[in-house]
């Protein structure tokens, strides 16, 4: 019999008994799903969500400097127009190219339009219009069982060829994998995978990061990325740190960010006087994650707790509520002259009663306030609490 040393052969067989599943932040509803495809564009690998409602193929600005098209010859700046977004927005249209969009590398282009936007957060960084579906006669369709179809794309032009679409939600695009075997309390590298809908070019720098802290954590890393022909998907090495008391053999889900336009500063002795400089600029941070309930951690680590207020009312006594989290303090318009003599209880205000009185209008005397505060003093102390008699000096500070 051949024994079976294949690490994800040995964690498959562990998915009954794991704490995490590399899937758990996966199981999605296919209606949350959205269909990506990659291409290629000049030399670059780059992923576009495929919208055939769309009209047009829209690039971010941010994605068009990377691929640094705007050394294209036909690239031709656009002042004034505009297009209507889905939710009836408007985008600024920056400027066009026309260019060819490989569904491979050995296979004749596309030749489509583009047009360049500013970013928008939390939108797609590549669009692939209806015109690019057009331009390749494509059509779209599902096959495989009913119960868990398989979305894929036919192209007639420039040649036939059959697409592979990748689906995902837009909140797991950005959403990597890895398995270790790692022994307690010690450090390793492991090779992360990310999502095939990753939108990454070869040329990006990004950061990998914990989702929560949990038995194996994940260090903070930068780290370029490479293809991978194999997996269909590009891969990045990240520090990891087992920190419990035993023998760790896990699947791994970390999160990633892109961080081209960060600054990388080594951690040497030449470069002291600049990082305290930096630091006086930048202090560092901390990141406050979740914490998993079935993690094995046996070191000390810092813990936030917190209280939770269910109560829409907290009752400070028998007539009052806090006015701070019912949001019932009563508001005035206007204008008053704020001088001493309201201010100042030796010159005429308020002086704070020290017995019982039969009814609120006798323990406050309206008569010995200005004109500007009395209906304001009418209006706190005996309309709002009419059966309050007296005040403690200690209750009215």
């Amino acid at each position: 019999m051949v024994e079976e040393n294949d690490l994800t052969t040995k964690l498959f067989k562990l998915a009954g008994y794991s704490n995490i599943s590399a899937t758990f932040m996966l199981n999605a509803k296919d209606s949350d799903k959205k269909m990506y495809l990659a291409v290629h564009i000049s030399r670059f690998r780059l992923v576009g969500m495929m919208d055939s409602g769309s009209d047009l193929t829209l690039m971010h600005k941010s994605l068009f400097d990377k691929l640094k098209i705007k050394n294209f010859k036909n690239f031709k700046f656009i002042k004034g127009m505009v297009v209507k977004s889905f939710s009836n927005n408007d985008i600024q249209i920056l400027g066009s190219f026309q260019c060819l969009i490989k569904l491979n590398e050995t296979i004749p282009g596309i030749s489509i339009l583009i047009h360049v936007i500013p970013n928008i957060p939390n939108t797609p960084q590549f669009l692939l219009g209806n015109n690019f579906l057009k331009a390749g006669l494509a059509h779209i369709g599902y096959t495989g069982d009913i119960k868990n179809p398989k979305a894929n794309i036919y192209f007639k032009y420039p040649v036939e060829h059959t697409g592979d679409i990748i689906y995902e939600r837009p909140v797991d695009i950005f959403l990597c994998e890895g398995v270790c075997d790692i022994e307690p309390y010690c450090q390793a590298n492991v090779e992360f995978t990310l999502c095939a809908a990753a939108p990454v070019i070869r040329t990006d720098i990004i950061l990998i990061t914990a989702l929560y802290i949990d038995t194996i954590g994940i260090i903070p890393s930068r780290t370029e990325i490479t293809y991978s022909h194999v997996l269909g998907a590009y891969t990045a090495t990240a520090r990891i740190i087992n920190l419990s008391g035993k023998r760790q053999l896990k699947q791994l889900v970390g999160r990633f960010e892109l961080i081209n336009s960060y600054e990388t500063v080594p951690l040497e002795n030449k470069n002291l006087c600049y990082l305290n400089t930096l630091l006086t600029r930048c202090p560092l941070g901390r990141e406050v994650l979740g914490c998993s309930d079935l993690h094995e951690i046996s070191v000390p680590i810092y813990s936030i707790n917190s209280t939770n207020i269910n109560e829409s009312e907290l009752r400070i006594n028998d007539y009052d509520s806090s006015d701070i989290i019912s949001a019932k303090e009563p508001t005035y318009d206007g204008e008053a002259e704020i001088i001493s003599e309201i201010i100042e209880p030796s010159g005429g205000g308020l002086d704070i009663p020290t017995i019982i009185y039969s009814s609120a209008a006798e323990a406050i005397n309206l008569t010995v306030y200005p004109d500007e505060v009395r209906n304001r003093i009418e209006d706190i102390f005996i309309k709002k609490y009419p059966q309050v008699v007296s005040l403690h000096s200690l209750d009215a500070g």
